[in-house]
């Protein structure tokens, strides 16, 4: 059952008074649930909508059930560097004026699941796009992480501690994610057949799930023909497939007559589908028009809202 917070508790993390959560629940700025008794309760992820909305400070982390929130107290400069508290102008949390990468980096070379959800989680609630977060300092913290065993063989053990330690804390924000609503758009996606790859398409369905789609994520090594029939079987508005390691160029043959038999197929039934990752290469220069190459997960974010907006505008027309 999702934990539920009285009007005071909400007050005092947000370092707010209880007449203010009151006034916003009367005001609908906060959804409540009440108990058999009538009193209000504030359900966990409504909770975090509302400050994350709002971009609200959270003074006590611990009483939404986390140790922590944020491995740094600040917003990046545009040194790339931790400043000031943007809520309180104390100094940065880490010290040394490390970028948001490297601390990410340090987090996940270690293993610390709690720090990296509590970082995770703080930039969340901070506000910013996700897909923001996972092209900036978590794409460049994993890069360097995997780049490691070029010096060192041990680098490899690394990598796999620091993705274990991603998948963890990313599998656990999503849980944060409030859900969507009844009429959201559907979206299903995964690696391709063969790639072991999964955190490009847990993030991508992180990006999907925060923009309110109702999204299935299926993630590692996933025949493309499967994903197809499981997109039209829930009439999936959006399909996406990542592919990190290429493979032969047999390999490549194969995966490309199956993404261009199923896209074909996909399209007849009005779903997009997009393709990221650095295995799409040499693709066909003939291609369905319901499909997309994006490079990166803002590139996702804006053409998942480009659908959302053109299927606003048909159900109001």
């Amino acid at each position: 059952m999702e934990p539920l917070l009285t009007p005071r508790q909400l007050a005092v993390v947000v370092g707010a008074s209880e007449s203010s959560v009151r006034r916003w629940v009367d005001d609908g700025e906060i959804h409540v649930a009440r108990t058999s008794g009538g009193h209000r309760r504030i359900p966990l992820s409504e909770a975090l909508r509302f400050i994350r909305q709002s971009r609200l400070s959270v003074v006590r982390p611990d009483l939404l059930g986390f140790p922590t929130l944020s491995a740094r107290k600040g917003p990046l400069d545009h040194a790339g560097q931790v400043g000031p508290d943007k809520h309180n102008g104390s100094d940065n949390g880490n010290g040394d004026g490390q970028s948001k990468a490297d601390v990410l980096r340090l987090i996940l070379e270690s293993g610390d699941g709690p720090a990296a959800q509590g970082l995770m989680v703080g930039e969340y609630l901070d506000g910013e796009p996700l897909s923001a977060f996972f092209d900036g300092p978590l794409s460049d913290a994993m890069q360097k992480i995997g780049a490691l065993w070029r010096n060192d063989l041990n680098g490899i053990v690394i990598e796999h501690r620091a993705t274990d330690t991603c998948t963890q804390a990313l599998q656990n924000l999503r849980g944060l994610i409030p859900k969507p609503a009844g009429t959201a758009l559907r979206a299903v996606g995964g690696a391709v057949g063969g790639d072991s790859h999964s955190l490009a398409s847990l993030m991508a369905a992180l990006v999907l799930a925060d923009l309110g789609f109702a999204v299935e994520n299926y993630g590692a090594d996933l025949p493309i023909d499967l994903l197809a029939n499981e997109a039209e079987r829930q009439e999936a508005a959006l399909v996406w497939i990542s592919w990190i390691c290429p493979g032969s160029e047999t390999a490549q043959q194969q995966v490309h007559k199956q993404l261009l038999a199923a896209t074909e197929h996909l399209g007849r039934c009005g779903c997009q589908v997009v393709i990221g990752g650095r295995g799409w290469v040499n693709l066909p220069p003939t291609r369905p028009a319901n499909l997309h190459t994006l490079a990166n997960m803002s590139e996702l974010a804006a053409f998942a809202s480009g659908l959302q907006a053109n299927r606003a505008t048909l159900v109001t027309n």
